[in-house]
């Protein structure tokens, strides 16, 4: 049993372990509003993980010859010449979902996911910012949106795997609703720690790759992640078209030359055959598999997949049968007009994978370079998260988003389902809107996380109760303010019927609240994005909203 020591002054539940790790390697103190309130003493080790330091904003751009030379800029992702411009979305496909509606508690009590820490759609809806284009609604994922910014949670403490956060207060969007917030936040170790790395990176050379947004610019996102690589690691290439062929047997990055030099002679031509590519690949990686070190396939194409198996539910059986090697998978997406995000959805969804969308050299800087920890190594995975409500308190709830990872009540507990996996750094946030009955407060739900640890078939159960003292939305911690309108402003794209009282000017002036934390210049960002993307017509009719955001330039 865990030791629970809650907190009257606080709404906010905290779970960890003693630390052995050396604090010069991890990020910053927490700010105030997420204490440690809850120190069990018997929760069940996991597996510690590990971030790679930055290179410098200057050692990015230009890429010529067998060498990395300096020259690409830190700063606004809304720099133009780091981003795509142009083109259209006519062949694009997006898995299809229904929005989570809410759920009377007296029907069902219980709500169980799995976690997601892809961050494709973001960064897609970024380029559609930047075409000018209304988003599809289907594009849009608001756990991504989310899960895109890191949160300052409290750091795990000793060999946990990752801690455990919440806090509860009244929705802005809703006032008489109440919004929970669950964040997860796994290990942060340096770079000397970690193991080598076993890696494939698994290459679309296809004809549909051909334009400066795919290919040219994937090669550029590889160099960046070779910067990173040294001795401990190897690296092999497997290409696929027509068909599919080991462009570089696995190879020491003590030879990094060696490996630029077969990136540099990739060229783009025939049709897709990823099936065949994904068996290749997989093979390299089993043949070169080292216990105890890291083994991934890094797959980046633009998912359309016209030879071989194209059929979502095949790709999704071959990627489960190829996921039970214990390798990883990362898929990167990459380009637009044809891009199949559904394709890559599955396949990371099923091959014990994450997800992400390049759409500039600086995205890649932040998948590849600032977050490959969390890109690289896993420190836990199936990890699944269950809310149980207090029917006696709670009328009825709604998860907003993770409308593709939701699980039933009896997969929880079930070992044999798969669920998502959490890397060294990754922060997990999740949101429920709550109408609680009138006058309640107290512990409105528990909070039950299950996860096992890169090796191991057996999961492990942690349980914290979660109070509410009935702090309203402007008493919340930053990062709440800002966590809530990530999600509002994914609830204006898609035109939610629960968006409730959200407008552009609201979630802009709620965003703000979320610059104190903003070191990266990310949220600044997002700013940005809420100013300038076209959302459905009802809401582009907001004269009031369009005159106030103008102001504020």
């Amino acid at each position: 049993m865990l030791n629970r020591t809650l907190l009257s002054l606080t709404l906010l539940s905290f779970i960890g372990c003693t630390s052995s790790r050396n604090e010069s390697h991890i990020s910053p103190t927490p700010p105030a509003s997420y204490p440690a309130l809850i120190s069990p003493s018997s929760i069940p080790s996991g597996v510690a993980g590990f971030t790679l330091p930055s290179i410098p904003a200057s050692t990015n751009a230009a890429l010529t010859g067998g060498t990395i030379t300096s020259g690409l800029r830190s700063g606004d992702f809304a720099t133009p010449q780091n981003v795509i411009s142009g083109g259209s979305t006519p062949n694009e496909q997006y898995p299809k979902k229904t929005e989570n509606p809410f759920v009377l508690t007296k029907k069902e009590d219980t709500s169980t996911f799995s976690v997601d820490v892809d961050t494709a759609s973001y960064a897609n809806l970024r380029r559609f910012v930047r075409q000018r284009q209304t988003p599809s609604p289907d594009s849009i994922r608001i756990e991504e949106l989310i899960n895109y910014f890191d949160y300052q949670y409290p750091l795990p403490q000793g060999d946990a795997p990752f801690a455990i956060a919440a806090e509860v207060a009244s929705s802005p969007w809703k006032s008489e609703n109440r919004l929970a917030l669950i964040g997860l936040r796994s290990a942060e170790v340096d770079s000397v720690e970690r193991p080598p790395a076993n890696l494939v990176f698994l290459l679309d050379v296809s004809g549909s790759m051909s334009s400066p947004q795919k290919l040219p610019l994937l090669k550029k996102a590889f160099r960046l992640l070779l910067t990173q690589l040294d001795e401990r690691d190897r690296v092999a290439i497997v290409t696929y078209a027509g068909y599919e062929q080991v462009a570089l047997p696995s190879t020491s990055c003590r030879d990094k030359n060696k490996i630029i030099k077969v990136l540099d002679k990739l060229d783009s031509n025939g049709s897709t055959n990823g099936s065949g590519g994904i068996r290749k690949a997989y093979q390299l990686a089993r043949k070169q598999f080292g216990k105890g070190e890291i083994n991934r396939v890094i797959l980046a194409t633009d998912g359309d997949f016209n030879v071989g198996i194209s059929n979502q539910e095949d790709l999704k059986a071959l990627i489960k049968k190829e996921a039970q090697s214990g390798v990883f998978l990362t898929a990167l997406g990459f380009g637009m007009g044809n891009l199949r995000d559904d394709t890559l959805q599955t396949l990371a969804q099923n091959g014990n994978g994450q997800h992400s969308y390049i759409d500039s050299l600086l995205e890649a800087k932040k998948v590849l370079v600032t977050e490959l920890g969390a890109t690289l190594q896993t420190v836990a995975k199936d990890v699944k998260i269950q809310v149980v409500f207090d029917p006696k308190k709670v009328e009825s709830y709604r998860l907003i988003g993770y409308e593709t990872r939701l699980l039933s009540t009896a997969d929880f507990a079930n070992d044999k389902k798969d669920a998502g996996e959490m890397g060294a750094g990754h922060r997990v946030t999740a949101l429920y809107e709550i109408k609680p009955f009138p006058h309640a407060t107290g512990k409105l739900f528990s909070l039950k996380v299950r996860h096992k640890a890169p090796n191991s078939s057996r999961s492990k159960l942690q349980t914290v109760p979660i109070m509410d003292n009935g702090k309203d939305f402007a008493q919340a911690s930053s990062e709440f303010q800002f966590a809530a309108s990530v999600a509002a402003f994914g609830m204006l794209l898609t035109d939610s019927e629960h968006k409730g009282t959200s407008s552009r000017s609201q979630v802009y002036q709620w965003a703000k609240a979320g610059l104190r934390q903003d070191s990266s210049g990310l949220r600044k960002d997002f700013l940005s994005l809420i100013k300038k993307t076209k959302l459905p017509k009802p809401r582009e009719t907001d004269l009031k909203t369009v005159s106030l955001l103008s102001s504020d330039r």
